[in-house]
């Protein structure tokens, strides 16, 4: 048997303004909330993988895609970076539709959008789980419990994962010091960012500048 294997973060498809301001950068984010084709993603797991049967007369228009994908990686021909999206984004519609009849979690669950948001509008603050239960009207203990059941995650880990994107963007398209970087997504600690950065992707911002430019 054949296995495939497509990975990627969830700002790819973001649209990163070229400003470097944080009012501007806020709308760079992709919400999960706000993007259908990422909601199979945040199912409930119960800390399993999520499976999807794909009916067999179904199955050759997907490895289709997933061979044109692989094709255009490999190969990184002129334009490689649009193509390959726009592969993704036929494999991820398709496994929209065969969700289709599932329960999307943002609408069963109204209290996980409202989470979002205000993790999306204060991501860059010295937020903590107390300020988003607080915004939402719940006690930290009964959210905490809550998004890590529906999602499989902290909201510690969501807020690291929006400061992330936004620090991705910015090591990228500006050439800000670290410190600065880190006070645009929430930490007045340099270190803190430092560690986090390093914790996700093994090395430090600088090395992943340096690599990624």
């Amino acid at each position: 048997a054949k296995r495939w294997v497509v990975q990627f973060t969830i700002d790819v498809f973001g649209e990163p303004s070229r400003s470097t301001t944080l009012a501007s950068s806020s709308s760079s984010q992709v919400a999960w909330s706000s993007n259908p084709l990422l909601m199979p993603f945040a199912q409930p797991s119960n800390g399993r993988s999520s499976h999807i049967n794909v009916a067999r007369q179904e199955r050759s228009t997907l490895v289709q895609h997933l061979q044109a994908l692989e094709s255009e990686l490999q190969q990184q021909q002129p334009g490689y970076q649009e193509a390959a999206k726009a592969y993704l984004t036929l494999i991820l519609v398709k496994i929209a539709r065969l969700t289709a009849n599932g329960s999307p979690p943002f609408q069963a669950h109204p209290l996980l959008a409202e989470v979002f948001r205000v993790i999306e509008a204060r991501y860059a603050e010295p937020i903590s789980t107390a300020d988003v239960a607080r915004a939402v009207g719940r006690s930290p203990s009964y959210l905490t419990t809550k998004v890590r059941r529906l999602t499989g995650r902290t909201l510690m880990a969501w807020i690291a994962e929006w400061r992330i994107a936004e620090a991705r963007r910015l090591l990228l398209q500006t050439n800000q010091p670290l410190t600065a970087i880190a006070a645009q997504i929430g930490y007045r600690d340099v270190s803190g960012f430092i560690r986090l950065f390093r914790r996700m992707y093994g090395i430090s911002p600088t090395e992943w500048r340096r690599a990624n430019r």
